[in-house]
């Protein structure tokens, strides 16, 4: 157990991402849009928006936020 834990935590600190270049170079968005047209759903950008009808999304990645119909997250 104790080498599973060490794996985790080399993990861990190996870990880098990053998150604030991915939201705002619109990677996030694609990925999100992609997703959904893989699952069915029509979903579209505009405006730096997602249009999901009945639905609005908007990504904030200077507030690391994402706002569905005015309801924000942070991630």
């Amino acid at each position: 157990m104790a080498g599973l834990r060490q794996q985790f935590a080399n993990a861990r600190e190996g870990w880098t991402f990053d998150e604030e270049g991915y939201f705002a170079n619109g990677l996030y968005s694609q990925e999100v849009v992609a997703t959904g047209q893989q699952m069915g759903v029509r979903i579209f950008t505009r405006d730096e928006r997602l249009y999901c009808y009945p639905a609005l999304i908007r990504i904030s990645p200077n507030e690391k936020a994402v706002s569905i119909d005015n309801t924000s997250d942070i991630f």
